[in-house]
């Protein structure tokens, strides 16, 4: 009996390393799907780096710049009230990622008490989820 849960187990994970290596191998094949990867690691990245990389502060008002254009000081120019244009779009990047990922997990935690609620019959399953949930968190 034993035997039949470790040979069901290798197959288990034969089989996600032959769907793993089909995804990197078909992904890398495609160029524009790599360069969108990229891009979009970049923007995350970049938004993520927003206090280290940002030049000055996006709510710092400086009078003696009011609409200043594209310069050394200020690489996208300033605002009418003095603000680096770059630095507010670093920022705003961050905040982007920040709502966007706090409506993904509000979306996923309505949906996933609403299959609770639907198909109480897979209680269990949905119990021993949550409670992977908690121990994947705890480590």
């Amino acid at each position: 009996m034993r035997d039949i849960r470790v040979t069901e187990v290798s197959k288990a994970v034969k089989k996600k390393h032959l769907l793993d290596s089909y995804i990197l191998r078909s992904f890398s094949k495609n160029p524009v799907a790599l360069f969108g990867f990229a891009g979009f690691f970049m923007i995350i990245l970049v938004s993520l780096l927003a206090p280290v990389i940002a030049p000055y502060s996006p709510t710092e008002m400086n009078y003696d710049a009011i609409l200043v254009s594209p310069c050394g000081d200020h690489l996208l120019g300033t605002d009418d009230l003095g603000r680096d244009i770059l630095s507010r779009i670093l920022w705003g990047g961050r905040e982007s990622l920040r709502v966007s990922l706090t409506a993904i997990l509000l979306a996923g935690s309505v949906l996933y008490l609403l299959a609770i609620f639907l198909f109480s019959n897979l209680s269990i399953v949905s119990c021993t989820l949550s409670h992977s949930s908690f121990e994947i968190n705890g480590l």
